[in-house]
């Protein structure tokens, strides 16, 4: 796989889950300091959460036995709000009682006899001072390798969905499955951007490759019909395209759907197309990001969580 090498995107290959535009111009250069990283506000939200790693060169095949290489544990992480400084010191897996290691890897979505024992850090503090508020720019600061590298997001305002509910398939071809829309009245004048996160039967939540949406084509729009396809599973070899992205009968379905600002939109918008554009005639496709100093995101998040079961 010859693409640059985020942390998550690492994961995503053993398991799914920038206002700067970067671009290796010399793939010997020193490797950068990515960042991934988000801040949320919700009636579920974790403290805010940062994972740190290096890109990889992009003409290299990725090495997963390598993955501890990629890895940076020691920096010095911080958060503020203007006024509160919090300091997100690592938690890394190898340091975990196996309970704990399953809670973790649940949390960030991937099997932990997947990445060879590689001892996987990341920086969150639970006793943080910081509450996330919609409306609010928060900063994160990060300290390593001789370099300080800064980011700065703001959380936008939380606009729920109106309703969930479940439709048939195309004229009912498939009578045991259902499909899955979702309903927004999207406000006028303003640009929105949305991502949705969705698990099924309790499990881990997962992020489609081209979640991240703009409103261009709905903007001020009530009401708004989309769907909500169910994520394939991570590293699923064989996809029965009959019934991909559609729900059993009686299955029970988390959503997350989250509000994002425009700079997460970018990053995830470029680097899903990034991802799409493989083979050895490929071209280079500029991951925006919102970090200086490095690559990567910082995003602020405003949530709504909805439990919603497929009728029988």
């Amino acid at each position: 796989m010859k693409k640059l090498i985020f942390l998550l995107s690492i994961i995503t290959l053993f398991t799914v889950s920038c206002e700067t535009e970067y671009i290796p111009t010399d793939i010997q250069q020193e490797a950068d300091v990515v960042v991934e990283g988000y801040i949320e506000a919700s009636d579920r939200a974790l403290p805010p959460y940062v994972i740190l790693t290096k890109t990889a060169n992009f003409f290299r095949e990725f090495d997963p036995n390598k993955l501890e290489s990629y890895l940076i544990k020691n920096a010095v992480v911080t958060v503020s709000d203007g006024t509160i400084t919090d300091t997100l010191p690592p938690f890394c897996l190898n340091s975990l009682d196996a309970a704990q290691k399953k809670i973790v890897a649940g949390f960030l979505g991937f099997n932990p006899d997947s990445i060879g024992g590689a001892d996987l850090c990341i920086y969150i503090n639970p006793l943080g001072k910081i509450r996330p508020k919609e409306g609010n720019s928060y900063t994160l600061t990060v300290k390593t390798q001789g370099k300080t590298i800064t980011a700065v997001t703001t959380i936008p305002k939380r606009i729920p969905l109106d309703s969930l509910s479940f439709i048939p398939t195309p004229n009912n071809v498939i009578d045991s499955m259902v499909q899955l829309r979702g309903y927004i009245s999207d406000p006028a004048g303003v640009k929105n951007f949305y991502r949705s996160a969705i698990g099924s039967e309790g499990g881990q939540l997962r992020f489609s490759t081209n979640s991240a949406i703009s409103d261009n084509f709905f903007d001020g729009k009530p009401s708004f019909q989309f769907p909500l396809s169910k994520p394939t599973l991570p590293n699923q070899e064989r996809i029965d395209f009959e019934t991909a992205g559609l729900y059993k009968k009686g299955e029970k379905v988390t959503v997350k759907y989250l509000c994002i600002d425009e700079s997460q939109y970018n990053f995830w918008n470029t680097a899903a197309q990034s991802a799409q554009n493989q083979g050895p005639f490929s071209t280079y496709t500029r991951i925006k990001s919102n970090i200086k100093g490095g690559v990567g995101v910082w995003g602020g998040i405003s949530a709504t969580y909805y439990e919603v079961q497929a009728p029988k």
